[in-house]
């Protein structure tokens, strides 16, 4: 299930393990980024997520599981940031 959080935010629910979610996310941003690039190629499209694993017995408020999800968010950005600053140097 997709839900919209506001602006290009976007909360995914999938009943999976971590490890294939982490490989989900991989393709959808991969095919995000073809189709931008056939689209028009001046400009980059990316996906950046956070992902966090729900156990059936989870008492953490949704709140502290979307904080939880964006500091990981920001981490994937930090790290792509990185990756890339370091291939052009």
């Amino acid at each position: 299930m997709a839900f919209r959080i506001g602006g290009d935010e976007f909360l995914l629910l999938a009943e999976c393990e971590p490890d294939e979610a982490q490989a989900q996310f991989e393709r959808m941003r991969r095919r995000l980024s073809n189709l931008g690039r056939r689209i028009d190629p001046r400009y980059l499209y990316s996906v950046s997520y956070g992902i966090v694993a729900v156990e059936p017995d989870n008492v953490l408020p949704a709140s502290a599981l979307l904080d939880m999800a964006d500091a990981r968010m920001y981490a994937y950005i930090r790290a792509y940031k990185r990756r890339q600053k370091d291939r052009l140097t």
